[in-house]
């Protein structure tokens, strides 16, 4: 990542920094009960496995839906339109 990208992140960290700690975590998915809503983190590996991180980008934390996202972005990239066939 350029040191222009490494800004970016910087920066996309900070327009949300008031937006954290506003809202609650959903109380049905114990997982995401027990998560803090004043936690934020971004990562983002370059192709050479080099990573760059902002906020609590070291802190695990449950996936849940969000992984539906990357499923359907991999079967998408693997079996193009026929994939809704």
């Amino acid at each position: 990542m350029t040191d222009g990208s490494s800004n970016r992140a910087c920066r996309g960290r900070s327009d949300i920094a008031g937006a954290l700690g506003h809202g609650r975590s959903t109380d049905y998915i114990p997982a995401l009960e027990a998560c803090d809503p004043r936690r934020f983190g971004m990562a983002v590996a370059e192709l050479d496995g080099t990573v760059h991180g902002v906020g609590d980008w070291r802190e695990p934390f449950s996936t849940q839906s969000l992984t539906k996202v990357f499923t359907l972005a991999l079967d998408l990239a693997r079996e193009g339109d026929e994939l809704w066939e």
